[in-house]
């Protein structure tokens, strides 16, 4: 039987706070085929972690071939990782929109004809709102152009962070230069013109913008300190040249590119969301890279921005949980955490509850490229969620008033009060 608090979040609309999703056209075309939806991403990497080979992923996500036989080429991998939290996700798409309960050839031939036959105009839309109960979609659109937004799109409730990531990663070079001249219609020659540009960015995007957002942890550590002007100005003058700075002055460049987008978000009322944490992907991950602790001297020094740090920092959640009691500017976002690994997110919940004030955490973000799995981990987070409250009200640490309270917050509430809704 439900509970009172698992029926009231299973209803409850609740803000999304992250996703990499593909354009509507998009998810009409490649999103058409059902294994590229099920397993061009996370779920998939859990095959590639079970034993699967480049070569039998290539030819699981090759559209051109029967669903069938593709299957066959994976299908022993599958009961290894059907119960992770991506696995879950799997079996929840399948479950939920095409009513089968296992993966067999036979299934997944069956199962993609009806995708390939739902995949009509505004199927992203009605499974964001209706399916997964979304009242917004923050979106990181890593896949265009920096700073590109989709025409025609309803922005009432997709809304898009900028892109800060190959300014912070290290690797800013000519293609970056031309893009920000591009777009802010500001020659850069010399490193003022470079801060004037990105001054006029901020200007001209900010009022349309949720949040700032850089993933650079996946190609440097998270660890930050100040640049002077004078260093960055020489290291930008080699970049201008056509050269290759040292690793160690690129990264230099990024944490100037930082401080400076720090600076632009106080000014301008936009958070800094930064990727802590877990790795997509498979054999890459740099477990020093990854510690949100990295980030204390930016906490420290920019005291007036609000960072959201993402992902609960797995695996460092309990330091994650410190950041967010000690610093007033530092926000918790449980975004794609509930399907990295649901049962320690439950508990990671539970002990944020206990230690950071409440309007400071964010339940949900999918971190999905396809709408299929946004709806997918959102299920998966209102389950998480509601077991999380139900676990402190049976301990007697909660009552049900107060946990129905909470879970307003973390699905919408704290979103709407940090990222209220702008007009430019």
């Amino acid at each position: 039987m439900s509970s009172p608090i698992r029926s009231f979040i299973e209803r409850q609309p609740l803000a999304d706070t992250h996703e990499h999703l593909r354009s509507g056209p998009d998810c009409l075309t490649e999103g058409a085929d059902l294994l590229e939806v099920l397993f061009s991403q996370y779920p998939g990497e859990d095959l590639v972690s079970a034993g699967a080979t480049p070569e039998e992923m290539q030819a699981l996500l090759d559209a051109s071939r029967d669903p069938a036989d593709r299957w066959r080429t994976v299908e022993r991998y599958w009961p290894h990782c059907e119960w992770t939290g991506y696995g879950e996700s799997v079996r929840w798409v399948l479950r939920k929109l095409y009513e089968i309960e296992d993966l067999t050839p036979k299934t997944v031939s069956e199962a993609s004809v009806k995708h390939r036959a739902a995949c009509k105009p505004g199927r992203r839309e009605h499974l964001l709102r209706e399916t997964a109960g979304l009242s917004e979609v923050q979106i990181d659109n890593i896949l265009g152009e920096a700073w590109d937004r989709p025409p025609g799109e309803d922005t009432s409730f997709f809304r898009y962070d900028l892109s800060w990531f190959r300014m912070a990663d290290g690797r800013f070079g000519k293609p970056e230069i031309e893009r920000l001249e591009k777009s802010t219609a500001v020659p850069i020659h010399t490193f003022d013109d470079l801060d004037a540009a990105v001054s006029a960015l901020f200007e001209k995007e900010a009022p349309s913008r949720v949040a700032i957002k850089s993933q650079h942890a996946y190609q440097r550590s998270l660890a930050w300190r100040e640049v002077p002007r004078g260093d960055a100005a020489r290291i930008f003058n080699q970049v201008l040249r056509g050269e290759q700075p040292a690793t160690e002055d690129a990264h230099a460049l990024g944490d100037w590119f930082i401080g400076r987008a720090a600076e632009e978000g106080a000014r301008h009322g936009l958070p800094f969301k930064i990727h802590c944490g877990y790795f997509a992907g498979n054999g890459s991950i740099e477990l020093p890279w990854i510690s949100a602790g990295n980030l204390v001297p930016l906490l420290k020094k920019y005291t007036e921005t609000k960072f959201i740090l993402m992902h609960a920092a797995y695996p460092y959640c309990e330091e994650w949980i410190a950041l967010g009691k000690h610093f007033r500017n530092v926000y918790l976002d449980f975004c794609w955490a509930w399907a990295i690994n649901p049962r320690t997110t439950q508990s990671v919940f539970r002990s944020a509850l206990r230690a950071v004030p409440i309007n400071k955490i964010l339940g949900f973000g999918g971190d999905a490229l396809w709408p299929e799995m946004s709806a997918a981990y959102a299920a998966q987070a209102r389950h998480g969620l509601a077991a999380a409250l139900e676990a402190e009200i049976a301990a007697g640490d909660l009552s049900e008033s107060r946990a129905f309270e909470i879970a307003r917050r973390v699905m919408g509430e704290n979103q709407a009060d940090l990222m209220p809704r702008r007009h430019p």
